[in-house]
């Protein structure tokens, strides 16, 4: 299994210990973690320019030995929903040889509710990010 969070999810030591529920209380093998900067076209206020924030992650993980930071996100010519950020990382694991690996979405809970919050997110993104992520 492999985790997958956006850059500001690592500041917080709910990664570890999400990983750490994972592995002893449903039995998982958490092989990696994938921290995935969200491209700059997002529009959050107060968003640092990406090549900034990919560069302070890459910082901030140049010791870790099991979470890596993806910049395809970031890389994108245009900001790309959360399912097909997922759908990308599932088939460059499937490419490495991770094909019987399930990829989990790593949030917070206001990104949860934001889920229910209507016209935010398109129904069936939620319902496949829900099923397989």
């Amino acid at each position: 299994m492999w985790l997958v969070f956006s850059h500001h999810v690592h500041a917080s030591p709910h990664v570890e210990t999400a990983r750490d529920y994972l592995r002893a209380e449903r039995g998982y093998n958490v092989v990696g973690g994938i921290m995935s900067p969200v491209h700059d076209e997002y529009n959050k206020i107060g968003l640092v320019n990406s090549s900034h924030r990919v560069y302070m992650c890459q910082l901030a993980l140049h010791d870790s030995e099991w979470i890596a930071v993806d910049t395809w996100e970031t890389m994108q010519p245009n900001y790309n929903r959360t399912l097909f950020v997922l759908r990308h990382l599932k088939y460059e694991l499937n490419n490495l040889g991770y094909t019987k690996t399930r990829l989990l979405m790593l949030c917070g809970g206001d990104l949860l509710e934001s889920m229910v919050t209507p016209g935010v997110w398109n129904e069936t993104h939620v319902d496949e990010i829900l099923r397989e992520h």
